[in-house]
This record gives C-alpha cells, sequence and structure tokens, in this order.
C-alpha cells in the first residue's frame, strides 16, 4: 500500500486551518502527514501538531523520503499548506503523493 494511501486511510478528514476551533480531533492535511512522520520515528516533539507550519511539514516529508532534497521538501510543504488552507484537499494529497514518491 502507497505511503500517501496509508497516511490518508489514518488522516480522512482534514479541515483548513482557520476552520479550525480548538477541536482535539482537528487537523490539516500537512498536520496528518507530520502526525503519521512522528509515530513512525518515535518523534515526541512534533507528535500533536495538528497544523504544522511549512519547516515542520518539510522536515516531515524528508524523514517519509529521505530522497527528497531539503529545498524540494520546503517548496511541497508550502504548496500542500496553500491548499489545504483554499480547502483544495484533493489537491494537498496529491501534491503530498508527489513528494513522498520522487
Amino acid at each position: 500500500m502507497p505511503l500517501i494511501t496509508q497516511i490518508q486511510a489514518q488522516y480522512p478528514d482534514p479541515i483548513a486551518s482557520y476552520d479550525d476551533d480548538g477541536m482535539p480531533d482537528c487537523y490539516c492535511v500537512g498536520g496528518g502527514i507530520v502526525m503519521f512522520a512522528s509515530m513512525e520515528w518515535n518523534d515526541e516533539d512534533s507528535h500533536n501538531v495538528a497544523f504544522p507550519n511549512s519547516a515542520d511539514l518539510g522536515d516531515a516529508l524528508h524523514k517519509l523520503n529521505p530522497a527528497l532534497p531539503w529545498e524540494q521538501a520546503e517548496i511541497f510543504a508550502v504548496q500542500i499548506i496553500e491548499a489545504n488552507d483554499d480547502e483544495r484537499f484533493g489537491d494537498a494529497w496529491q501534491i503530498a503523493a508527489q513528494a513522498l514518491t520522487l
């Protein structure tokens, strides 16, 4: 099963960051990726980052796909966040899939 499919299965209902009303189960596409990466790497520091910034998301993308250069990971992270916050969740997942398969 592709990595992105595993992440989507675990985090199927992302929301835009401005829709976050403080509910504990809220997360964006990037948050799902960061939380998944945190569990994979037992990274306690970013385990509960539901709405990460581009640096944290880029770091998670690179951890999940070490072949992805850091600079490219950050570019993908910005694109994922922008798509997510425009409520284009399908696009955000597609961008993430590209980042994880390069």
